[in-house]
């Protein structure tokens, strides 16, 4: 059996992200178009005007969607 290896973290940060309050959601908008993958996104990250905060929560929701892929993969 092969090698797996994490990858894509672009979405990784410590900065928490406060849509409508910081930052104009549009330049949040076109942040996470450039560093994120659609997939994976969070459902915060999807939808901006829900205002949720943007924080470890996504990083936490990208890597059980990665692992949920390689589960599903494996016992294929």
């Amino acid at each position: 059996m092969g090698s797996f290896k994490l990858c894509d973290f672009g979405s990784a940060t410590t900065v928490a992200i406060h849509p409508g309050s910081d930052r104009p959601n549009a330049l949040i908008q076109e942040e996470l178009e450039k560093y994120t993958t659609p997939q994976y996104r969070a459902p915060e990250m999807v939808n901006l005007y829900m205002k949720k905060t943007i924080n470890e929560k996504a990083d936490i929701w990208v890597l059980v969607c990665r692992v949920c892929i390689l589960f599903m993969r494996y016992w294929k």
